[in-house]
């Protein structure tokens, strides 16, 4: 989905088992979003795609994500290290894109739970990040990691953050630290 004039709201959807081809080093996702695209899907499932279970590319990009499950991300099939980007995580989102989520589990993916990378902005409330070997990849420096911690749980994950930012923490709930 891509183009400023394409405007997508998903409700109750169900989107798993995307593959891509291991000859074949394209961006497997279940969802991407491009080119100043607009797309919200509340109450969805998302589960076992290569790569990305969603991702967001570009300056005006907007994914509103409601009431949304995304589940066991798997790393790209990459037929050897050409991949150009690290692959296998829930939510990806770079160049300038955003997205929202509310109410939202991210479960078992092998890079990032939530990458954000060259200027990609996430917000992220009353959500749990599980079992990915990082909570949140953040590749550029000064991002306000409050904006990843509104009623967010990161549980079991190898890390919670990963990131040159300054560690904040997590709602007083929690009794844990986003740190790297």
């Amino acid at each position: 989905m891509e183009g400023p004039a394409t405007r997508v709201e998903l409700e109750d959807i169900v989107i798993e088992d995307v593959y891509g081809r291991a000859a074949d080093t394209s961006l497997e996702s279940g969802v991407s979003v491009n080119h100043g695209a607009f797309v919200s899907i509340t109450r969805g499932l998302l589960r076992q795609h290569r790569d990305f279970g969603i991702a967001a590319f570009s300056t005006g990009t907007v994914v509103v994500l409601t009431d949304v499950e995304i589940l066991r991300t798997l790393p790209r099939a990459c037929p050897d290290t050409s991949c150009d980007r690290g692959t296998g995580a829930a939510v990806g989102v770079f160049d300038q894109a955003r997205v929202e989520m509310t109410d939202f589990v991210i479960e078992s993916a092998p890079l990032c739970g939530v990458y954000l990378a060259d200027g990609g902005e996430a917000d992220l409330s009353r959500g749990k990040v599980v079992s990915c070997e990082i909570g949140v990849c953040l590749t550029d420096d000064g991002y306000d990691v409050s904006r990843l911690t509104n009623d967010v749980e990161y549980r079991d994950n190898g890390s919670n953050l990963d990131s040159a930012s300054p560690p904040v923490p997590l709602p007083p709930s929690s009794g844990e630290i986003l740190s790297p």
